[in-house]
């Protein structure tokens, strides 16, 4: 149970933060950073992981613009699908996500101030990647 201060809504604000880590049984695992993300993950055998995701994703960004008043940039989405790692070696994995991201909004900013917000569609997403576990 925490504070946390986040721009993971495409704009700086406080939130609480909750973090679950639930093992269900020897199969399943439920991670949780609420409010921002959840894992639901079913375990086969020590290879591979199966699931599902929901995440917030999103942030600030600072730039230099042409235009008088914008020097910021906020995005923000909701990622929600299915996902795979499989452990190709000690501590590394090829993970796999795929899903639809919605809720999406870029921002325009002046310093704090929102001078404008945009509402793009929604759009289907695959990610692939490798991720090393320390």
């Amino acid at each position: 149970l925490g504070l946390g201060r986040v721009s993971n809504f495409g704009r700086v604000i406080f939130v609480p933060l909750v973090h679950i880590l639930w093992t269900i049984n020897e199969k399943w695992l439920f991670d949780a950073m609420l409010p921002g993300k959840f894992d639901l993950l079913y375990m086969p055998n020590s290879k591979w992981e199966l699931g599902v995701s929901f995440n917030i994703i999103g942030s600030r960004y600072r730039i230099e613009s042409d235009l008088p008043k914008i020097n910021g940039v906020g995005v923000a989405q909701m990622n929600f699908g299915p996902q795979a790692r499989y452990q190709i070696a000690p501590s590394l994995y090829v993970t796999a996500e795929s899903g639809l991201a919605f809720g999406r909004r870029l921002s325009l900013m002046d310093g704090n101030t929102e001078i404008t917000e945009l509402k793009p569609n929604n759009e289907v997403y695959l990610r692939c990647g490798l991720q090393y576990r320390f």
